[in-house]
């Protein structure tokens, strides 16, 4: 059973990093039980806490809006700011534990579905980053070096859904994106969602 699901992070990571390095559009996986991590990068001078793991047996509270159906200043620079920390601590040098749980804890407790922390941090930094770094042919450091932007676009927003929009550059030259990224209000705080 362990090398099944194994076998299905894999092939969904797989499908993943492709469709960010732009290689793929659509990947239909063949597996009965998916699992799916998110792949994304420099925490700013305020970085945003990560969000503690979830109780055993208390599931999300998914919020339907949190001012009428208007995306608010505060909720969007809010957005902003993770999405570019999630990039920071995918392209981290160091592995720190900092680093790990705060891609992990940003991440939607509804995708979850039982990874561990520690499967999370095995399938991001020993699997899904080599194959976005193969994709994008260079090194870690040279897309460390890489500008990120990211905008969002405020007639996208359909409470608790919001899409981000991701480009890195060298300069003019895009090597990334843009590519859309799905987040999610849970309790009172953004995640990723890829699942």
């Amino acid at each position: 059973m362990g090398d099944m699901r194994h076998n299905a992070i894999a092939i969904l990571l797989l499908a993943t990093a492709l469709m960010l390095s732009g290689c793929v559009k659509e990947v239909e996986v063949p597996v009965e039980k998916v699992v799916t991590v998110v792949v994304t990068a420099t925490p700013t001078a305020t970085s945003v806490e990560p969000a503690p793991p979830p109780t055993p047996g208390i599931e999300a509270k998914v919020e339907a809006t949190n001012k009428g159906s208007e995306l608010d200043s505060a909720m969007k620079e809010e957005l902003l700011e993770l999405a570019n920390n999630r990039d920071a601590w995918f392209l981290a040098s160091d592995i720190t534990t900092e680093a790990v749980e705060g891609l992990y804890g940003s991440w939607s407790v509804i995708c979850r579905n039982e990874t561990s922390l520690a499967d999370y941090k095995e399938a991001v930094y020993e699997f899904v980053r080599p194959l976005v770094l193969d994709g994008l042919e260079m090194a870690l450091k040279d897309v460390q070096e890489a500008s990120r932007y990211y905008n969002t676009d405020v007639e996208s927003w359909s409470p608790p859904w919001a899409y981000v929009e991701q480009t890195w550059k060298l300069g003019v030259k895009i090597v990334l994106g843009p590519a859309r990224q799905l987040y999610v209000l849970e309790s009172g705080a953004w995640r990723y969602h890829d699942c």
